[in-house]
């Protein structure tokens, strides 16, 4: 389907999935069915378990934030469904790796841990665009919820926050201009880029109904499985 062009949407996934192609000389079918979703489930695993030594510093409490991330509906597969890392999507699930990685992010800058915050994100941003945009979605919602608590709540760090508000929005709008040009429905309007995320948001009339509903479902695509991941931790 793509011979003879250049390969833009889900880029970073099957360009990784092609690399290990030619390297290994095995078939694409067994590194899309086979190596990548281990590599990419192992990664997962180990980022759940990072994430909540990262919080608590307690090997049992990691454990019990796997087995409970492992049985949540992220993976998209029984009930409640979030889909962020579902199997039957290759990109998805692969996308995550990148995706999780923000929640570290959150922590090392609320600690003061990182000396260029904006350049880390910039790059997880980057890879969640060319690996899943909706992903890539999520994870600007969360960072825009994130920089605008700590702008009210801390006043020395209101100067960053707009940065890397400014630097998150430009980041996905520009990647995703650059991959996917303006083909569709995709403008620089938030009111036309959310749908082309998400098209079932076509279904909601009005500027009102739209923006509730624009919330509703992005925050609904995270909040059930960052429940877990906390129940897990504590």
């Amino acid at each position: 389907l793509t011979s003879g062009y250049t390969l833009k949407y889900h880029w970073f996934p099957y360009a990784w999935t092609g690399m290990v192609s030619r390297i290994s000389d095995a078939p694409n079918w067994v590194v899309l069915t086979r190596v990548g979703p281990l590599v990419a489930t192992l990664c997962i695993i180990a980022l759940v378990w990072t994430i909540t030594l990262r919080l608590v510093e307690n090997r049992k409490a990691a454990i019990v934030g796997v087995l409970v991330f492992a049985a949540s509906p992220v993976f998209g597969d029984w009930s409640l469904s979030i889909s962020l890392a579902m199997f039957g999507s290759y990109s998805q699930h692969f996308a995550t790796i990148w995706l999780l990685p923000m929640l570290l992010w959150m922590i090392d800058v609320e600690r003061g841990a990182l000396r260029a915050p904006w350049a880390l994100m910039s790059i997880f941003l980057v890879g969640l665009v060319g690996g899943k945009v909706s992903h890539a979605a999520v994870a600007l919602v969360a960072v825009l919820g994130f920089e605008s608590v700590r702008f009210f709540q801390n006043r020395e760090a209101r100067r960053s926050s707009v940065v890397e508000s400014f630097v998150a929005v430009s980041t996905v709008m520009g990647t995703t201009f650059y991959l996917f040009g303006t083909g569709g429905s995709l403008t620089w309007r938030p009111a036309s880029w959310v749908p082309y995320v998400q098209g079932d948001l076509y279904d909601f009339p009005g500027p009102k109904y739209f923006f509730v509903a624009t919330t509703a479902i992005l925050m609904g695509m995270i909040y059930l499985a960052i429940t877990f991941l906390l129940v897990g931790v504590v």
